[in-house]
């Protein structure tokens, strides 16, 4: 018999938005917006290559309710495609970005 498995549960009180300007441009801060339905007693935000090492950590702390805007400074960063991470207790969520 083939099994099938049960499919991931999707916390939607999280979002992270597409940075914007995208894609990221050398020399210019890009922001980025977080969203939580609650209190997250630590969120923490992370740029990682596409090898799963993590480059760059643009926030660690709380997370309060409702919007969070962030800039992000990439300087230093080489071009290419990157994964914009958001992690709680019990939560994550990424997405892909393109610095040029």
């Amino acid at each position: 018999p083939v099994t099938v498995p049960s499919p991931v549960a999707v916390d939607e009180s999280l979002h992270l938005g597409t940075p914007w300007p995208h894609p990221l441009r050398p020399g210019f801060d890009a922001r980025v917006e977080l969203r939580c339905d609650h209190r997250h007693a630590s969120a923490v935000l992370t740029m990682h290559d596409l090898l799963g090492r993590e480059v760059l950590r643009l926030w660690d702390g709380p997370l309060a309710p409702g919007r969070t805007e962030l800039q992000l400074r990439h300087s230093g960063l080489s071009p290419g495609v990157y994964l914009l991470r958001l992690r709680t207790e019990g939560a994550s969520i990424q997405r892909a970005v393109t610095l040029l």
